[in-house]
């Protein structure tokens, strides 16, 4: 394997894109002070993976990006390829142990396993999206000094002004990682004993015994398997973190089984009580339905019932009414006419006691009996009035009978309502009682005679004769 060529575009002094080809054995690169001869050597330690901007003479990564100058505008992003020849070999690479019988125990645990993508990176290591991780293949290309069935494997990497930064085998993305393991037991690298810069060859001389173990060991292709060692050891570490965490969440997952198996032997109990009160409350539901639309179906009868009855005793009421009002009216007029013939009776009286008078007056002055037939017909009609009086109030007492509501409750013997008991009176003599009688029966006649001019009542019918009778 030798390098073939180098090619440079926007690295530090290198604007354009720059390509150096190493077509002989021994190649030197010369020119005055400042002319960017370390830049070549600081372009292949950068595209091998050289993350440290202080080693590549620079404060920050984006120092490797041409920052312009007079004439020129600043690149955007610098691009170094590296590009190796890959010729076949006579005899096919063993990767497994030298000693045969070691060959089957020892042979699983040091093949290299082909790159996934679900390998876990590093921190430090760059993970570039797109990279299939089927770039190298060591157990299947063994005829090649590199893992890659090609005649040359060129490895580029590119940073951009933004920070974004990418690596390539072949024009394909990968990782940091897949270009180290491309390397490993060539002494290729940027530790390696194939890049010795200024002041390296002093440092070699100088270095202490693991420094000169490491150089042999890369010289002698070991630092593949202790590289492999470390990642594997890494690999470890990571899975045993993991395995204690996985422990202590099964420990809780465990715990909260136990609160959730408890909570769940909880939750088919309520279940079936649950469904056990539904299909009881669903049954009593049903009961009191039925219960209930049977008194609803006697209420409803009980109701049309009532309804029918409370239709007849309107009619009865309706009917009474008017039979009520019927003997209010009849006994209204036999009141009116019972009035009629006492203020009647009443002024014959008065004029049978005029007549009688006038005859004692006349008796008394000796001037005959001129008006004894008028007096005899003033009391028999007197008398006759007297009877349709009585005949009158007899009606008026039974229209008030027929018509009276239902007798309420007795009232006790000396509670007659609320009136007070009458005070006895001294007894009058007779001249007191006629003088009192007198009186009586002159007011009755004024009040009479008031009533009938105010009211305009006719005279009862019946008494008509007497009375004109009485008044000739």
């Amino acid at each position: 394997m030798r390098l073939a060529r180098l090619t440079l575009c926007g690295f530090k002094s290198f604007a354009d894109r720059t390509e150096f080809s190493f077509d002989e054995p021994i190649i030197g690169v010369v020119g005055p002070n400042g002319c960017g001869k370390s830049n070549v050597v600081d372009a292949v330690k950068w595209v091998l993976g050289e993350r440290s901007a202080k080693s590549l003479r620079g404060s920050a990564m984006q120092d490797v990006i041409f920052a312009g100058s007079a004439a020129r505008k600043p690149m955007g992003m610098a691009e170094v390829t590296l590009t190796f020849e890959n010729p076949r070999l006579e005899e096919p690479r063993f990767e497994g142990p030298e000693d045969p019988e070691l060959a089957p125990d020892v042979a699983a645990e040091l093949a290299p396993s082909p790159v996934r993508n679900e390998d876990r990176m590093d921190d430090d290591e760059m993970v570039l999206v797109g990279g299939d991780g089927t770039v190298i293949d060591r157990s299947g290309v063994r005829h090649r000094r590199l893992p890659i069935d090609t005649d040359e494997v060129s490895v580029t990497r590119r940073l951009y002004a933004d920070g974004r930064s990418e690596y390539l085998i072949n024009d394909r993305k990968c990782r940091l990682r897949d270009i180290k393991e491309l390397f490993l037991d060539t002494g290729v690298g940027t530790n390696a004993y194939s890049i010795i810069e200024q002041g390296k060859v002093d440092a070699m001389l100088l270095a202490n015994p693991m420094e000169r173990r490491s150089i042999l060991e890369e010289a002698a292709g070991v630092a593949k398997f202790r590289q492999r060692k470390l990642e594997s050891t890494r690999k470890l570490d990571a899975a045993e973190r993991n395995l204690v965490q996985v422990r202590e969440k099964l420990a809780n997952t465990e715990r909260r089984l136990r609160i959730v198996r408890g909570q769940a032997e909880k939750a088919v109990k309520f279940r079936s009580l649950d469904d056990r009160r539904r299909n009881l409350r669903t049954s009593i539901a049903r009961d009191q339905f039925h219960e209930f639309d049977e008194g609803l179906n006697g209420l409803t009868r009980q109701l049309s019932s009532l309804e029918s009855d409370r239709r007849n005793l309107a009619l009865v009421l309706a009917t009474l009414e008017e039979q009520k009002q019927a003997a209010e009216i009849e006994r209204l007029t036999a009141a009116k006419g019972e009035r009629i013939a006492r203020h009647e009776l009443n002024r014959l009286a008065a004029i049978g006691r005029a007549a009688r008078l006038r005859s004692r007056r006349a008796r008394s002055t000796g001037a005959g009996l001129p008006f004894s037939a008028a007096a005899y017909a003033a009391r028999d009609a007197v008398a006759a009035g007297g009877r349709i009086l009585e005949d009158i109030a007899a009606a008026t007492r039974e229209v008030a009978r027929s018509s009276a509501p239902p007798p309420s409750a007795p009232v006790p013997a000396g509670h007659r309502g609320c009136a007070r008991p009458r005070k006895k009176r001294k007894p009058k003599t007779a001249k007191d009682q006629r003088r009192q009688r007198d009186r009586r029966q002159r007011r009755k006649l004024q009040r009479a005679a008031s009533e009938q001019r105010n009211n305009g009542e006719e005279r009862h019918p019946q008494l008509c004769p007497i009375l004109h009778h009485v008044d000739e």
